[in-house]
């Protein structure tokens, strides 16, 4: 098998999959090795903020695979969702994770259970010109 070619069956971001695309691309991240440019745990400073830490060959690779992780992220939204990417301020991989990941993660089993519990304990009470609600 050609190991350049993409054997990754990642389905493209949408409104509606956000949970299973996540998972899938940060396990692709994390085989590619670019799980920490999302996680900001990359060892090496971005150029652009202290071009002097590192060698240029590490400098230039740690770019390269800075690049590959924005990549992969921006290559895996739908048409509909490629304006993001436009955005200025989303320019490193977690900027662009973590706006992907406020838009379009639904709440979880834990806290959708805490939001009912939250509204089971909601009551209404009577005003003397018709109803109000109260939080107990």
């Amino acid at each position: 098998m050609d190991s350049s070619k993409n054997f990754y069956q990642i389905p493209k971001l949408t409104n509606e999959n956000y949970s299973e695309w996540s998972r899938l691309v940060k396990q692709v991240l994390k085989h590619q090795g670019l799980w920490g440019f999302v996680d900001e745990i990359k060892g090496i400073a971005d150029a652009s903020d202290d071009p002097g830490s590192s060698k240029p060959t590490e400098q230039a690779e740690w770019l390269g695979k800075f690049d590959k992780a924005f990549a992969v992220l921006a290559l895996t939204l739908s048409v509909e969702l490629t304006y993001i990417t436009e955005d200025a301020s989303l320019d490193k991989p977690k900027k662009l994770w973590d706006e992907l990941k406020k838009r379009f993660e639904k709440p979880g089993a834990i806290s959708s259970f805490s939001e009912l519990l939250r509204l089971q304990n909601f009551t209404f009470q009577v005003h003397h010109n018709g109803f109000y609600n109260s939080d107990n």
